[in-house]
């Protein structure tokens, strides 16, 4: 099902998810299997892609089950307020989490 999912990207969907799973090995955050928390600040940088154009793409991906973003605590005070499926929450803007498979997508890690 994911690889099908990553076959159907856009070519600016596919850079921001590559640049989504470059930027976990870069951010040193900690993680566990396929839900890898990463640097949303260095993922954009990577991605080239203006700002209203990367948070339309965060979107699709979240559309797609590829990516998720992390819900904010009070540990944090770095958060925005987004309207997610017509509900305001508050959310990290720091860190997001990427959806993946290192066997299914071994390049993306390189």
């Amino acid at each position: 099902m994911l690889k099908e999912v990553i076959a159907g990207l856009t070519d600016m969907e596919m850079n921001v998810y590559k640049a989504l799973i470059k930027c976990h090995f870069a951010s040193g955050i900690n993680s566990d299997g396929s839900d890898l928390q990463t640097d949303l600040r260095e993922t954009f940088l990577k991605s080239n892609v203006r700002p209203s154009q990367f948070a339309g793409i965060l979107g699709s991906l979240a559309k797609k089950g590829l990516y998720q973003n992390v819900p904010w605590d009070s540990h944090h005070h770095d958060y925005e307020i987004k309207r997610i499926n017509g509900r305001c929450e508050k959310v990290r803007t720091d860190i997001g989490s990427v959806i993946c498979d290192e066997e299914i997508t071994p390049e993306f890690f390189k």
